[in-house]
């Protein structure tokens, strides 16, 4: 059993009850004038500080969630810019370093360059921050 702080029902809190001012003051017989009583009851009540705490960590959450999601929709169009690629030509993987790339020439002309192992880490990058999210989720 738990003790619980609720607020006095005969002075809803007010400490005092106006029309019984010419017995005692007016002090509520029931919380003696503290403005709560204590219950017994087979749970502990919530505190409303605990509450708003729980409500403004939920709120950092979301905010960075929200954040993250910001960032998951700059990659996808880094992405989709990386991979518009123009259809002529011929196309040559060439590895250079670490650097693994795909080049499309015509003729003698390089018309696109585009950074394989740069598009991987994008997709990389997007996976692990809606891995993130989803984990931010689970605990709201």
């Amino acid at each position: 059993m738990y003790l619980n702080n609720i607020v006095c029902p005969r002075c809803n809190g007010q400490k005092y009850i106006k029309f019984y001012s010419h017995v005692a003051d007016g002090v509520c017989f029931l919380c003696k004038g503290v403005g709560f009583i204590q219950v017994k009851e087979d749970k502990p009540r919530e505190d409303i500080h605990t509450i708003i705490k729980d409500l403004k960590q939920r709120e950092k959450i979301r905010n960075k969630i929200l954040s993250m999601n910001k960032k998951i929709k700059e990659l996808e169009k880094d992405l989709e810019k990386e991979l518009s690629i123009p259809n002529t030509g011929k196309w040559l993987l060439s590895e250079y370093g670490n650097t693994l790339t795909a080049i499309q020439i015509e003729e003698i002309k390089i018309l696109y360059v585009l950074n394989v192992n740069k598009v991987e880490t994008i997709k990389e990058q997007i996976e692990e921050l809606n891995n993130q999210c989803e984990v931010l989720r689970r605990q709201l």
